[in-house]
């Protein structure tokens, strides 16, 4: 699937910046991982709804795990480092590039690798509910 690298980029760039706005509300730490997994995710469900696919957040391929920690690198980063830095590569640039950067890593590992998370099976089979 083709498309795979470019929505990688596309879910670690739009992470870092959900999490970005909403930190610039003042908001809580975990309000700002949320919003930053919300924003980098809803543009590839997004996508995969108007072509009629199964969204990849609802299959078991690494890719609001990978978003939720990049996020959570970056809230942390920007928490402990939110100014400082050396001469025109400011802290908050740096801690964007951090989030970006583990996001994007974990994704595209989880691609290279074919990584996924696991399912949950019920024994003895399917079920009715009846």
């Amino acid at each position: 699937m083709p498309i795979r690298v470019p929505d990688a980029v596309g879910l670690a760039i739009f992470t870092v910046i959900g999490s970005n706005i909403a930190m610039g509300h003042q908001v809580s730490w975990i309000v700002a991982v949320i919003m930053g997994v919300m924003t980098g995710v809803a543009g590839g469900m997004l996508r995969d709804v108007l072509t009629g696919e199964i969204p990849m957040i609802l299959r078991t391929e690494v890719y609001a795990t990978a978003s939720m920690c990049g996020a959570l690198v970056y809230v942390g980063l920007s928490s402990q480092y939110p100014t400082g830095g050396y001469g025109p590569f400011p802290a908050e640039k740096a801690n964007m590039v951090a989030g970006v950067v583990v996001t994007l890593a974990i994704r595209l590992i989880a691609i290279r690798w074919k990584l996924s998370l696991p399912v949950f099976r019920m024994r003895g089979g399917d079920r009715d509910n009846k």
